[in-house]
């Protein structure tokens, strides 16, 4: 994880965490249905998002992007 989006990456994978724990407790008490398996695809599409964030008082070129 990137210094440079910790908030952001961290705020991610919280609310990733928070979908996926509801949806597997949903399944194991009902059984797997579509719904928890788009959640969990859902929260995982929300975590890499995170990854490839990078938090709003860092500018592109405090992250040394390429032009």
């Amino acid at each position: 994880m990137s210094k440079k989006s910790v908030k952001t990456t961290a705020a991610s994978l919280v609310a990733a965490l928070a979908i996926i724990l509801s949806a597997l407790s949903e399944a194991l008490k009902d059984g797997w249905s579509a719904q928890d398996v788009t959640m969990i695809v859902g929260a995982v599409g929300i975590a890499i998002g995170g990854f490839f964030s990078r938090d709003d008082d860092v500018t592109s070129e405090g992250t040394k992007a390429p032009r």
